[in-house]
């Protein structure tokens, strides 16, 4: 229907004409180790837009239209977080392989974010003894799946297999496997 894809070109419109009326002006975040994220200040321009400048470029995060006051103008947090290690899984296979000279044409990722629950510990030894305190409840932990297609038919099945190895030392998964430190501070009346 013709109604698909227009509806597609005024969400991208509306994408663009959002990116050129940032908040949060390009020069604060402008260095390689530095994002500014801030609500849209625009009136009618949904209640959890967020205009975001990261290493000087333009994005626009919003919850899903599912989540109230959500108008999807942009991924979620979590859209963020697969792109960036997506990317950089990518990347890093990409910059190995031509390190090696492996035959890779072309490399991309799917990903897949759920909470779920952490894996039972074993079971303790018979005799052990119950746990003190009786029953806790269990925090769900982040599973992000990746699905890696590299594309190559001369790759051979070693090369496939050190690719898929090395795609574990992308920074961005290094940093979400090791766990991180967010240090917060309050700015009083910022003007960046």
């Amino acid at each position: 229907s013709t109604w698909g894809p227009l509806s597609m070109a005024l969400r991208i419109a509306a994408r663009l004409s959002a990116a050129r009326a940032l908040a949060v002006p390009r020069r604060w975040a402008s260095s390689a180790n530095e994002a500014v994220v801030g609500e849209r200040a625009a009136a009618g321009s949904g209640k959890y837009v967020q205009d975001i400048v990261a290493q000087g470029h333009s994005l626009v995060g919003d919850e899903p239209l599912s989540y109230p006051g959500g108008t999807n103008l942009g991924p979620n947090p979590y859209g963020f977080v697969l792109a960036g290690l997506g990317s950089c899984t990518s990347m890093t296979i990409r910059i190995y392989a031509d390190q090696k000279g492996y035959p890779l044409e072309r490399v991309s990722v799917r990903l897949h974010h759920e909470k779920v629950l952490p894996p039972k510990p074993a079971a303790p030894a018979p005799g052990a003894g119950a746990a003190a305190g009786g029953a806790k409840t269990v925090a769900k932990v982040d599973k992000f799946s990746r699905f890696i297609t590299l594309v190559g038919p001369k790759l051979t099945a070693e090369q496939r297999a050190d690719l898929l190895r090395i795609a574990d030392r992308c920074p961005v998964h290094r940093t979400i496997a090791n766990g991180t430190a967010v240090m917060s501070t309050v700015e009083e009346n910022a003007t960046h």
